[in-house]
């Protein structure tokens, strides 16, 4: 039984996918096509790797088209999933339909055991989905509102993978998305050298303390713990005698310093994901950093009713830097 898995292509290039473009149309340097969407067979009775070739190109966001409700017999896919998550941080599965609670939190367990700590709204499906609305009778309002993050901050050890799934959608209400690695990379050395000083303190519970820049546990690459509406406060110096915590006035000089890296440049770091019926998302929440678009909580009369379901997996690795830190 073959099932068409489908590539996306959208407008400009964007750095949360680096795979050269496999696809007709491509030029002899890699550059995008032209193709406005890529077709591929897959047939479980061959082995998955020489199916899931990652076709796409700076210019392609992932949409493998499989239907989630009947891939446990399929264990080669379901590590390649996972594989390709890790690799490229953000999936985007089309067409889905609508995936009930139970299967939502069954699919998060492919990653590790779902971990909830969010209210558990009374039109919620099962105890580990978080619901989100524009409409506080159908959900939480106003989540992913209050400035960019990840998700977990909070925690000694944030979320390592986050799950979403639309199962109401708006006219509009999209969910934007930045790859913190390429944040980082592309800091000027001074400005690099400053974050790599930095810790926030969580404004909840007991307020862990966590380095701005710090390592992917399972990449090892640089990465950011964030969330510019729920810190505190700074210090610089974590753990030294140099160690000082920042005052209000110069914590939001930072806060606005971090937001000007995620929209610099006319957004162009930023991919911004319009929602259809049956989208289903799989994020590597410590490789990229999101918020809520303005557009979110757009009345329901205006722009009809919005909800949206997501599943947050628990983290093992507290934030930590790999790499001895850089000195001036």
């Amino acid at each position: 039984m073959c099932q068409k898995k489908k590539r996306i292509c959208t407008s400009g290039s964007h750095p949360l996918l680096s795979t050269p473009c496999l696809c007709p149309g491509t030029t002899s340097g890699g550059r995008p096509c032209s193709a406005a969407r890529i077709f591929m067979m897959v047939n479980f009775a061959l082995p998955v790797h020489s199916q899931i070739m990652l076709i796409g190109t700076l210019s392609c966001l992932h949409a493998m088209i499989w239907t989630l409700s009947s891939l446990e017999q399929y264990f080669p896919v379901i590590s390649a999933i996972k594989e390709d998550v890790a690799k490229h941080r953000l999936l985007i599965f089309k067409d889905q339909g609508v995936i009930s609670g139970a299967r939502h939190v069954e699919i998060g367990r492919w990653f590790g055991e779902p971990e909830s700590t969010f209210y558990k709204h009374p039109c919620s499906p099962h105890p580990d989905v978080f619901r989100v609305s524009n409409d506080r009778t159908e959900g939480c309002t106003n989540v992913g509102r209050t400035g960019w993050h990840i998700d977990g901050s909070f925690q000694e050890a944030p979320f390592s993978y986050a799950l979403y799934h639309m199962v109401s959608v708006p006219s509009s209400g999209p969910t934007v998305f930045v790859p913190l690695t390429d944040i980082v990379e592309e800091l000027p050395k001074k400005q690099l050298l400053r974050w790599e000083r930095l810790s926030m303190i969580s404004d909840r519970r007991s307020g862990p303390v966590h380095p701005l820049i710090y390592s992917h546990p399972i990449t090892k690459k640089k990465v950011l713990c964030f969330h510019l509406g729920m810190t505190e406060a700074y210090v610089w110096d974590y753990g030294t005698s140099e160690q000082r915590v920042t005052k209000d006035e110069e914590t939001c000089a930072l806060h606005q310093e971090i937001h000007h890296e995620m929209v610099k440049d006319n957004k162009a770091r930023q991919y911004r994901h319009e929602w259809s019926v049956g989208d289903f998302i799989i994020s590597d929440n410590l490789a990229v950093g999101h918020e809520a678009a303005p557009e979110t909580q757009l009345p329901r009369s205006q722009v009809g009713l919005r909800v949206l379901h997501r599943v947050t997996i628990e983290g093992h690795s507290p934030p930590t830097k790999m790499y001895p830190i850089p000195k001036e």
